[in-house]
């Protein structure tokens, strides 16, 4: 069986790539993969940066609802959403620099995977939205938090409860990313500039203000 989480690792930077093209879906059985491979990169003490991507076109679609809906009479589904939010918690509360490359669709769980990041790379074809609405659903996995205080209560409010599409002008513009990047050599790029920062952040392991100043 085809892993749906691979892990690259060069000079220590470990790429996490999300691997069930082309879509890259998160179905229950992402979410437990991930929780596992998450397990191991907290015991790979040599890491020096994370950076999540998609394999192929896109980054990801999202949760794949037909396959984690759940019986909302258990009294266990919010321990599920919990666990989720708590696994991408995690890469958010990493003293290393953790960037997303996105490129294609980001929405849904997707986009509440790379708002854990530090940085989000975007390339010029990426889409970003919170189409839960239209299930009369909302993010579940503690992306709207972030979301607040990454692009402000206003924007994040009208992203959630519209579903609306955002393309990578309107995300920069709102600072929903950082920066929109060439194709060419994308990952190489990130790779280096990962390298490049993650001696300021081995000089404060507190993190309190490196993520703020490369910004």
């Amino acid at each position: 069986m085809t892993s749906l989480i691979q892990l690259d690792i060069y000079d220590n930077i470990i790429c996490i790539k999300l691997n069930d093209p082309p879509a890259n879906k998160m179905n229950r059985a992402f979410f437990e993969e991930f929780k596992s491979k998450t397990e191991y990169i907290k015991q790979y003490s040599s890491k020096k940066g994370i950076i999540f991507l998609g394999n192929g076109r896109h980054y990801s679609s999202g949760a794949e609802l037909d396959d984690l809906m759940i019986d909302f009479q258990k009294k266990d589904y919010l321990a599920v959403f919990k666990e989720n939010s708590k696994t991408f918690n995690y890469y958010r509360q990493l003293n290393i620099p953790v960037i997303s490359l996105i490129s294609g669709v980001c929405i849904g769980s997707g986009l509440e995977l790379a708002l854990f990041s530090h940085f989000r790379f975007a390339l010029k074809n990426a889409i970003f939205a919170l189409p839960e609405v239209s299930f009369q659903l909302i993010p579940g996995c503690g992306g709207i938090i972030r979301l607040v205080e990454i692009i402000g209560y206003q924007k994040t409010l009208e992203m959630t409860l519209t579903g609306e599409t955002i393309n990578t002008s309107e995300a920069m513009q709102f600072g929903l990313i950082d920066k929109i990047i060439p194709k060419a050599n994308h990952l190489e790029n990130i790779i280096d500039f990962a390298n490049s920062i993650a001696s300021a952040y081995e000089k404060d392991r507190k993190n309190q203000y490196i993520v703020k100043y490369y910004k």
